[in-house]
């Protein structure tokens, strides 16, 4: 699990939230934090571990983030690259099987940023 922002003290919060749940040894898998820019989607941890999911909340709040975003969203799940395309023909039912996917909840706040996301 990687859990990203692209805001500094975002990361830091993050990351001290991480910190403390994992001391009280509640988190079941391990848990690494990164800042990530959209616009300059370099991220070693995720070059490291391609994503099988990806899980954005309230992530677009103008226009101007909607092309970045989707591109980055592209890259990451084509990470995958050839071992993904075999993974997802087999029958298998496993998790790893299935095509990489991004799931997105965003507040209705404009409905310009509503239909520039659906394009």
């Amino acid at each position: 699990l990687t859990l990203t922002d692209g805001m500094p003290l975002v990361v830091s919060n993050l990351q001290h939230n991480v910190d403390a749940t994992s001391s009280l040894e509640a988190l079941a898998i391990p848990c690494e934090v990164s800042l990530l820019n959209w616009t300059e989607p370099s991220c070693p941890v995720l070059e490291e571990h391609p994503a099988d999911v990806i899980i954005g909340t309230d992530v677009v709040y103008d226009l101007t983030a909607i092309d970045p975003l989707v591109s980055l969203l592209e890259t990451l799940l084509n990470k995958r690259g050839s071992t993904s395309a075999a993974a997802s023909s087999s029958s298998s039912s496993s998790p790893r099987s299935r095509d990489p996917c991004a799931i997105l909840a965003i507040a209705h706040r404009s409905a310009a940023t509503i239909e520039v996301f659906k394009k």
